[in-house]
């Protein structure tokens, strides 16, 4: 099914959120090495992708909207990943972390349809950041996908929640309405649930991007509840099938949909 006529391009979506570069180091594995039983990698490729918010713009962007991204230095949070040409495997994963200062201005609500806020608990938002939002852009669509334990800050939202977040849900909010993803079991939502496609699953980076942004669009195109979030749940199996961050394709939206 194809979007045109939902006119996707026409909303004006802020985003908020922590970004980092992940960096993908491939290389071949072919010996051991002598001084401690760790693989050796060599003849080695590097690439870099924009992920966490980062990916969550991309895949808006895909649709055709326009977004305007509230975030941090891409190179303040790196994330490599050492992976074996031949099997495909990850071998090490190495993080570093700079201090992240909290927003404290936003723009005009004026100039938008919906916000959607991608908080990786990294400092970007803090509870003056949130209460700031919620003040500023109340009345607005707001989709909030956060790694923080205590969500008692977020109102009047869709907020995802995935089955490996560490989040106490005694603290959410009566106004917010939760969509819970489970990986390989879909989704469900207020006692609905939603069969993800079976697929054989590569890499799971940034499935819960997709999900959050496709999540976004479909419900602001004006689609059902129960169709958006299955449809969500759609495209977010078809980026496990594909290595590292992935940002979907039009044939994916135009093959993911229906």
């Amino acid at each position: 099914m194809s979007l045109d006529f939902r006119h996707p391009e026409s909303f004006s979506l802020l985003l908020v959120g922590e970004v980092c570069t992940d960096q993908f180091i491939e290389g071949s594995v072919k010996r051991v090495s002598p001084e401690a039983p760790i693989p050796i990698l060599e003849d080695t490729e590097a690439e870099q992708r924009l992920g966490m918010s980062g990916n969550v713009k991309s895949n808006l962007e895909i649709f055709g909207a326009r977004v305007v991204h509230k975030g941090n230095n891409p190179f303040d949070l790196m994330r490599t990943r050492y992976i074996d040409r031949a099997s495909r495997q990850q071998i090490l994963r190495v993080d570093e972390n700079k201090p992240i200062k909290p927003l404290r201005s936003f723009p005009s609500p004026n100039k938008f349809d919906a916000v959607i806020i991608s908080d990786y608990n990294r400092g970007l938002l803090d509870n003056r950041s949130i209460d700031l939002i919620n003040d500023l852009y109340h009345g607005l669509p707001i989709f909030v996908d956060t790694k923080r334990e205590d969500v008692g800050r977020f109102k009047d939202c869709v907020m995802k929640i995935g089955n490996n977040d560490n989040v106490d849900t005694t603290t959410i909010d009566p106004s917010v309405t939760v969509a819970w993803t489970m990986g390989e079991g879909g989704a469900s939502c207020n006692g609905h649930f939603y069969r993800a496609p079976e697929v054989d699953v590569f890499d799971v980076t940034g499935a819960g991007d997709v999900f959050l942004a496709s999540l976004a669009i479909l419900t602001l195109c004006g689609y059902r509840w129960d169709s958006a979030m299955q449809n969500a749940v759609n495209l977010a199996t078809i980026s496990v099938q594909h290595h590292g961050t992935y940002t979907l394709t039009h044939f994916d939206i135009d093959r993911g949909i229906r």
